[in-house]
């Protein structure tokens, strides 16, 4: 059930469609990626998450999952615009492109590391009694296997969209997993250049797609406009951040100034509170004193000196 109000329908279609894309698109070439599982840290770089999600109706138990774009407070304009990323980028995994849901892409990631170690394996062991025979045709074999395997490398991180930082450790393990040196696979700079400028053109669709929700639901600033350059666009949004940060900085000193001055009052019941208790226990020394003190009647007589 939607709970965001759409003032710009074509923007909102348009947020939807792109999510979709940029989705399947990280998913599809993370599930190249050798490994158990789905590549936390990879997607968590291009803000892609997947998650199980379990919804309870009147009958029965319905789990499933979804994918959805994800975007840290500050880049949001308000709370509105956090709903509207949330509705507008979330969708069930059985919605896309096949075979890319959690279950699906690990088997995937699993199948292809089984692969390089075995791979790895076959490397590893010692051409034998045949090799020994026919060396030759033996060590041209190895060879194959060994250039199968290097294959196997540059296909696994060519065209991942990743970080430098991330790209540099899934380098390292599924390198590792294959039994391979650094310096065994050429051109790994180039594919790593590739994977950080695929990283940036990834980044770049998500800021557009926060655009587009922003837009999907702006009423003050009139949403989208056609007659605006994406720069233009871009810069209105960031103003719009800007200014939902501005009122959040204002609430906050508001409700800041608020418990001060609640704490104030606080600290000057409490003082009264100890200044009245103070002024009881006074009075009631004094009226205990004046209780026994002697009564004029109570006074011996003075019949002054006394003289042998």
């Amino acid at each position: 059930m939607t709970t965001i109000k759409i003032t710009n329908q074509a923007a909102a279609d348009e947020a939807r469609a792109l999510s979709r894309n940029l989705i399947e698109t990280v998913l599809g070439a993370f599930a190249r990626l050798p490994g158990d599982g789905p590549p936390g840290a990879a997607l968590a770089a291009v803000h892609v998450r997947l998650r199980e999600v379990e919804t309870r109706p009147f009958r029965g138990r319905h789990p499933h999952e979804t994918a959805e774009l994800t975007a840290d407070h500050d880049d949001m304009a308000g709370p509105d615009h956090e709903l509207a990323v949330a509705e507008l980028t979330r969708f069930r995994t059985a919605e896309l492109r096949d075979g890319l849901t959690i279950e699906q892409t690990a088997q995937c990631r699993e199948v292809i590391l089984t692969d390089l170690a075995e791979r790895r394996e076959k490397l590893a062991r010692p051409l034998g009694l045949l090799g020994s025979l026919f060396r030759g045709s033996a060590e041209a074999m190895r060879g194959e296997q060994h250039d199968e395997q290097v294959k196997a490398v540059v296909a696994a991180l060519t065209e991942q969209p990743m970080p430098a930082p991330i790209f540099d450790e899934v380098q390292s393990g599924v390198l590792n997993a294959a039994g391979l040196a650094l310096e065994q696979v050429p051109d790994l700079d180039e594919i790593k250049e590739q994977a950080v400028a695929l990283h940036l053109d990834v980044i770049a669709r998500w800021k557009t797609i926060l655009m587009l929700a922003w837009e999907a639901i702006a009423t003050e600033d009139g949403g989208a406009d056609t007659g605006l350059d994406m720069t233009q666009r871009l810069a209105r949004f960031g103003a719009a951040k800007k200014k939902a940060r501005r009122q959040e900085e204002a609430a906050a000193e508001a409700r800041r100034k608020q418990v001060e001055a609640e704490k104030a009052a606080e600290r000057a019941a409490k003082r009264a509170q100890i200044a009245r208790e103070i002024k009881d226990r006074l009075d009631r020394e004094r009226r205990y004193r004046r209780s026994w003190e002697p009564t004029d009647e109570d006074q011996p007589e003075d019949d002054g000196p006394a003289y042998g």
